[in-house]
């Protein structure tokens, strides 16, 4: 039964996770942090974040916040070879 699956289905969790693009550091530079030292991303502030669903590329979205906690906004879905970005 097609319908009873699909059912079953929309209660399970999948991993969702937001990033921003890497950045590339000496080593010794990650050696001699300390707690307070800023790193700057090589990531822009206007620049959407990649959201993985199950570890593939799945949107782009804005960060921000929503009652206390860091939350996206979904911009749009990527399809085909944005995958692969």
């Amino acid at each position: 039964h097609p319908q009873k699956d699909i059912r079953s289905l929309s209660s399970t969790f999948v991993e969702i996770s937001a990033a921003f693009r890497t950045t590339d550091a000496k080593t010794q530079d990650i050696l001699s942090l300390q707690p307070g030292d800023v790193i700057q991303l090589e990531h822009k502030v206007s620049e959407p974040l990649t959201v993985t669903v199950q570890n593939l590329p799945k949107f782009k979205a804005t960060y921000g916040k929503k009652r206390g906690y860091y939350a996206i906004r979904i911009q749009s879905e990527l399809r085909g070879d944005e995958q692969d970005e």
